[in-house]
This record gives structure tokens, sequence and C-alpha cells, in this order.
């Protein structure tokens, strides 16, 4: 029966956090506060019922959003219980939540110096998107969450300049390696969009474009 999500970043030196606790592809599907599951409910705890057989789902486990085939790639829910918490996390407003989280913190530090690490679920699976950018970049679901990624830098960029300390903080843009082919790789690179750019390969190969990642350093 799961009660905190301790041990986590406070542990490790971090003031205060607040997001998921673990990647948006895999369960229990909730938000985290610092170490408490938010929504949390000692009545309707959350319960791990173990992996399901292959291809299976759990036939007690708290439901989830549900997404389509071209987003779905991610692991069934193993929890039951919490249902309180398994409410307040929509798939499709995980980007936003976490964009507002960041940007408020930003603003309530009063120009005092700070260190924040943001780890956004863009663009990892599942590809879902905010409504407002559904359909925005004409190259899928996947081109679709690329396009609130920028948004989401946007945001912070923007509450710097409003903080006023955007010329005295060094902002570095990275992640990890390689866009995947999967479904909604697939469709996005169909209809144009280059995952990886001029790179050959992708995630999990030898190539190129399986191993390279992104960094962009801003300061001015």
């Amino acid at each position: 029966m799961a009660t905190t999500a301790a041990p986590g970043p406070l542990e490790l030196g971090f003031d205060y956090y607040f997001g998921v606790p673990v990647v948006n592809s895999a369960p229990p599907y909730v938000y985290v506060e610092n170490d408490q599951i938010i929504g949390w409910d000692p009545e309707d705890p959350l319960v791990y019922l173990g992996r399901p057989p292959k291809h299976k789902v759990h036939k007690d486990a708290t439901p989830i959003t549900p997404i389509p085939a071209e987003a779905a790639q991610r692991t069934a829910n193993m929890f039951k219980g919490g249902v309180e918490a398994h409410s307040l996390y929509n798939d499709y407003s995980v980007g936003t939540t976490i964009t507002e989280k960041a940007t408020d913190w930003i603003k309530a530090r009063d120009g005092n110096p700070f260190f924040m690490y943001l780890a956004t679920t863009h663009v990892h699976h599942p590809f879902t998107p905010a409504k407002r950018f559904q359909g925005k970049s004409e190259s899928g679901l996947y081109g679709d969450f690329v396009e609130e990624l920028d948004w989401i830098v946007g945001q912070v960029m923007a509450s710097l300049e409003e903080a006023g300390v955007a010329d005295n903080t060094l902002v570095i843009f990275t992640s990890d390696n390689g866009g995947m082919f999967n479904l909604g790789g697939r469709n996005a690179a169909a209809k144009g969009h280059q995952i990886n750019g001029d790179l050959l390969g992708s995630k999990f190969g030898i190539w190129e474009g399986g191993h390279r990642v992104p960094f962009i350093a801003w300061w001015y």
C-alpha cells in the first residue's frame, strides 16, 4: 500500500517538488507535491496489484484517462484505489499544470537567486497535448506535443522576464536521446515532420539520430 512518494527530490537536496512520480507512461498516474500524493485519501489508498499478464489489464485497477491508439504507448494502471488522486490527473493537462506550477514558483522567488529543474513530460509518449494544441502542428499528436513543448519554454522565458531576472539567469534546454519511430512518431514522419532532423536513425539505434541530444544554453 502506497502512503507517500518518499524518498524523492526532497531527499536529494531540493526544497520543493511538484510533478509526477515516474514518467508519464507508467502508473500510478497521480501528481506528487513534495512527498505527498495530491488528492490522497487514507480511506482509499493506492494499492499495488502487480504486473498483469501481457496485453491484459487489471479489472480492479482504477480507470485512467482514455487516449487514442496513436498516443497510447503507456503501461496500464497497476493500482486500485486512489480514486480522487487519479481523477485530478488528466494526461491532456499535465503539460499546462506543471508549467503553471513552475512559472508561479519563479515569480514567488521575488528576484532572489534560484535553481529550478523543470522535467517536462514532452515529448515522451503518450503524446497527449492540451486541446488548444491539437491539430496545430499538422504533424499529428507527436507534432502537437512538440508545439506544446515550445509553448512551455516560452512560458518559462516570459516568467523570467516578468520577474526581472532574465538578464541574470542561465537557462539550459536539453533532453534524453533520439526521437522514437513508434506509431505517433511514424504518423508525424508520414506528414513531413523530421523527428531527428537530418540525422540518420532514431532512439535505440547506433546512428547519430539515436544518441545525439539537443542542447541550448541561453544567457544574455
